[in-house]
């Protein structure tokens, strides 16, 4: 598989894994259970900013994790960093 293949699955799986922790953590805000914050445009810009830093957290700890790790999980280990230190840095700022 040439570089470039890679690099774009790579980049897709983790907006994907953004996208599906985001709308499950708007799925269990404030104890609805329910996908209503869909309704209101405020919701969706704040959907994005949630979505925009963990793929750029997951993107720049993936960047470093290639450069120092090589073994078979690297996709999986700067998701997993990646997601955990953009949550942090989001509700540490909230």
């Amino acid at each position: 598989m040439s570089e470039d293949i890679r690099t774009v699955r790579t980049f897709v799986i983790q907006v994907i894994i953004a996208i599906l922790l985001t709308n499950f953590l708007f799925f269990i805000d404030e104890g609805f259970y329910s996908f209503q914050w869909m309704n209101n445009v405020g919701n969706w810009v704040a959907f994005a900013l949630y979505v925009a830093v963990m793929v750029l957290f997951q993107w720049v700890t993936f960047l470093l994790i290639k450069q120092l790790y090589f073994g078979r999980f690297q996709l999986f280990v700067s998701s997993l960093l990646g997601v955990v230190l953009g949550l942090i840095l989001l509700f540490s700022l909230l």
